[in-house]
């Protein structure tokens, strides 16, 4: 079973739409997935409740152990939830301020676990955005763009993986390179 943390300091960094739609990537490859709802704001169950998933999503920590291969906790923002196993994905926005409080905030991580960087939200018409992400990959970050097919997929209950409107081929690619690395361990 491999245990994903989805986590970032900062609140708005898109944890949960990514913690879902590493879910989608992860079971549209025939994998069992679990996300694992930890933020009070409760937006993965409440996305779940609509019905369309294709994976499950459970409010708060299982009272037994998941039987999944994939195990993703969508965690609140703060340092007062800090996941200590698993592999931790961390969506961090495009600017100079998010940049350097999650660059403070991984520190606090276990040093063993294995950090996954995620540019997240980037508009390339942006400079800003743009140098910020493009730096970043260099370093080893994944970047994920501003594309409206995320938030209307979220809107509508479902993963980039289960629609096919204009940019959710793009969306997904960027997922499955992420989804890909996280699982095989790459960094």
């Amino acid at each position: 079973m491999q245990v994903i943390s989805v986590w970032s300091p900062k609140g708005g960094a898109g944890k949960t739409t990514i913690t879902l739609n590493l879910a989608g990537a992860y079971s549209a490859q025939g994998l069992t997935v679990l996300v694992v709802d930890l933020d009070p704001q409760q937006s993965a169950a409440w996305v779940y409740s609509r019905g369309r998933l294709p994976f499950e999503v459970v409010a708060g920590m299982p009272k037994k152990k998941p039987k999944a291969d994939v195990v993703l906790f969508d965690h609140p923002p703060g340092v007062g939830d800090v996941p200590t196993v698993g592999k931790v994905v961390m969506p961090i926005r495009p600017s100079a301020l998010d940049i350097h409080s999650a660059s403070l905030m991984a520190g606090q991580l276990n040093a063993e676990q294995a950090i996954y960087r995620v540019v997240n939200a980037v508009d390339v018409r942006r400079r800003e955005e743009r140098e910020v992400s493009q730096e970043l990959r260099r370093q080893g970050a994944f970047v994920i763009g501003s594309r409206s097919s995320y938030p209307r997929a979220t809107g509508e209950g479902v993963t980039v993986w289960q629609v096919n409107y204009s940019g959710a081929n793009e969306a997904r690619n960027e997922i499955k390179i992420l989804a890909d690395a996280v699982l095989k361990g790459d960094l």
